[in-house]
């Protein structure tokens, strides 16, 4: 009897091992089966890989922030889930990881032609970007390929191999160094020091980085028009890229694509040599005696203390003695009316004016229409704390007249100008202004602004070109084919 009960026990254990083998068989079956969207809804959020990078990813005071990124975040919000940010110390290592665990999908300014090479799904373009060979102002500049007689630099998977068949066939006596192992601003750096003759990179990284590296200019675009694309693994099933095609398409139609577009590239038309280095000048001379004030408004006031003292440039240059002709006065430039209201007593120091612009500011930001949200709302506030709040809501009636969106900043910005003609002016409470000076006041705070965090992540410095032959660096003579 007791022998019986045993084995009856044994059966009924071996019973549950084989059902909780099948189960998990079954779980295992099923959730193999599952499609890439449906793993990523399951699990809650998108895992994105990218690098730091003043176009890519980068944290300031704003938070997140980065063209791809905030794009990415866009994407996924559009599919309801999260999106888990993994960082890549260059782009060799981002696209090996493309695929595993922790890389459903990436972007870093990542050229098409370079993803379909290495046989990664990609999306539909969402950019373009012609690819240069930049060198050092002042230094001989080369007019095409023939007379390129130097090496030339560039960053492992940032060159197309059409650029590099290019250069092979045009100018065999060129030298390429090809490194995984640096950033894209640490070759403009190389090319100011004279550190390296050449470089090759794409517009879009020449647009944001010549604002910190002014010395290095455009020789000539070697390749023109290369597709920018979103990455996905090379055996994703379809229905996560065609999920990113469908929000590209309608991203280029409700011009959310342009809006981050713009804020890529706004500052980019206000490049000049000499105001770079004016501004990089007073950046090291009077910037540091007043950095620890911003910061500390920023973060009082929630605002980026970077923006705050780009403002503070664009009135005074940093200059806590400035007085206008029409009695704006201090760091700030603030009028006796609002330093009243801000309750400061002495708009010549330049602590106070700090902390009366910034109190001011965010003023008006807390008073804007509660459907304007980010960064419509900061760039309405800054528009209103130069030409005052009256002429902005004047401008967005004229824009809601004309069936346009009064709540986006890049209407507003195209409405404000009419001000100052009578047809527009004399059918609004406020009357005439001077709608350009805002609009330019808006785009040089924002200029400056993107100085002033490139400054930041500026590398500060790389001896990796000290030996071009080291480990990081692949040298190839003519009659070496190239790969990337």
């Amino acid at each position: 009897m007791l022998h019986r009960a045993r084995r009856l026990k044994r059966f009924r254990n071996r019973l549950l091992f084989l059902v909780a083998v099948i189960l998990l068989l079954i779980f295992a079956l099923s959730s193999n089966q599952m499609t890439d969207i449906e793993r990523v809804e399951t699990r809650g959020f998108i895992n994105f890989l990218t690098i730091y990078g003043p176009t890519t990813y980068f944290v300031d005071g704003e938070g997140e922030n980065g063209f791809d990124f905030l794009l990415a975040k866009s994407f996924a919000d559009s599919i309801g889930v999260d999106l888990k940010v993994e960082i890549k110390p260059n782009l060799s290592s981002l696209l090996n990881a493309i695929g595993g665990p922790k890389g459903d999908m990436a972007s870093a300014n990542l050229i098409q032609s370079v993803l379909n090479e290495q046989q990664f799904t990609t999306s539909e373009p969402y950019l373009s970007t012609d690819q240069y060979l930049v060198y050092k102002r002042g230094k001989f500049k080369p007019s095409n390929l023939n007379e390129v007689k130097e090496s030339a630099h560039f960053i492992s998977n940032s060159v197309s191999e059409q650029t590099i068949s290019k250069i092979r066939q045009n100018a065999p006596n060129i030298v390429l160094y090809e490194t995984a192992d640096l950033q894209i601003s640490d070759l403009f750096k190389s090319i100011e020091e004279e550190k390296i003759d050449y470089a090759i990179v794409n517009s879009i990284e020449y647009s944001v980085n010549r604002h910190i590296h002014p010395g290095v200019g455009i020789a000539f675009s070697i390749v023109q028009n290369n597709p920018i694309s979103l990455a996905f693994p090379r055996h994703e099933d379809g229905t996560l890229s065609t999920l990113a095609n469908k929000f590209i398409k309608e991203a280029k139609q409700d011009e959310t694509l342009k809006d981050l577009t713009q804020i890529l590239t706004s500052y980019s038309d206000k490049f000049s040599v000499a105001d770079s280095k004016r501004l990089s000048d007073l950046a090291e001379t009077r910037l540091p005696t007043y950095k620890k004030s911003f910061e500390s408004a920023g973060e009082k006031y929630n605002i980026d203390w970077h923006l705050l003292a780009a403002m503070a440039y664009q009135e005074s240059h940093w200059d806590h003695k400035a007085i206008s002709p029409t009695g704006v006065r201090g760091l700030m430039m603030l009028t006796l009316t609002t330093a009243k209201e801000m309750e400061i007593s002495n708009r010549l120091d330049p602590f106070q004016s700090i902390e009366g612009g910034s109190k001011y500011l965010a003023k008006l930001r807390s008073i804007m229409d509660p459907d304007i949200i980010e960064p419509d709302r900061t760039l309405m506030a800054l528009a209103a704390y130069n030409v005052g709040r009256g002429h902005l809501e004047d401008a967005r009636i004229l824009a809601s007249r004309d069936g346009k969106d009064d709540r986006k900043w890049t209407t507003i910005r195209e409405y404000l100008p009419l001000l100052s003609r009578k047809k527009f002016y004399s059918t609004v409470t406020h009357g005439y202004a001077r709608g350009n000076e805002p609009v330019r006041y808006v785009d040089n705070i924002l200029y400056y602004q993107q100085f002033l965090k490139l400054q930041t992540m500026t590398s500060t410095g790389n001896d990796n070109f000290s030996n071009q032959d080291s480990n990081s660096n692949k040298k190839w003579q003519d009659n070496i084919p190239p790969t990337i």
